[in-house]
């Protein structure tokens, strides 16, 4: 029986102005490509205290049971790999997004949330800052345009 196996390949194409990251004290690049292949234990080696109760469950509870400990090590491998990457690709694009000046409530978390309540017209007309504090203003202002 062939042993099983998790495998995680990763293949990035970051931004050819991004420099390769370096990983830990030991200053070793991090690839941007790599693959990791984790063994997952068969269920009688990995008998622990903790895990013996679950094998008089079924053969699938049992077979999860096994696979678990690789999986959470695939897992915390690729996130400290990725990590590299997001801090050196995020760091460079930091710069590039211009925000300007923005009035207290009309970023774009607030227009998106406007947009999505059907309240992006009103709030144009009016002003977002009467929408967001309750409405009143914007529906007395109405009324008196449409008189």
């Amino acid at each position: 029986m062939t042993p099983k196996t998790i495998t995680i390949t990763y293949n990035l194409f970051p931004p050819s102005s991004t420099s390769q990251p370096t990983a830990g004290p030991s200053a070793q690049p991090v690839a941007s490509s790599s693959s990791f292949t984790f063994p997952i234990e068969p269920t009688s080696s990995s008998m622990t205290a903790q895990n013996a109760a679950s094998t008089s469950g079924s053969a699938t509870s049992q077979y999860y049971a096994s696979a678990s400990p690789a999986l959470l090590q695939a897992q915390t491998t690729l996130n400290e790999t990725l990590t590299y990457w997001k801090d050196a690709i995020g760091d460079a694009e930091k710069s590039k997004e211009d925000l300007g000046k923005v009035a207290h409530g009309k970023g774009r978390a607030t227009m998106m949330s406007l947009a999505v309540n059907g309240e992006f017209k009103k709030a144009a007309e009016v002003g977002v800052k009467a929408v967001i504090g309750g409405g009143d203003e914007s529906s007395d202002e109405e009324d008196e345009e449409s008189e």
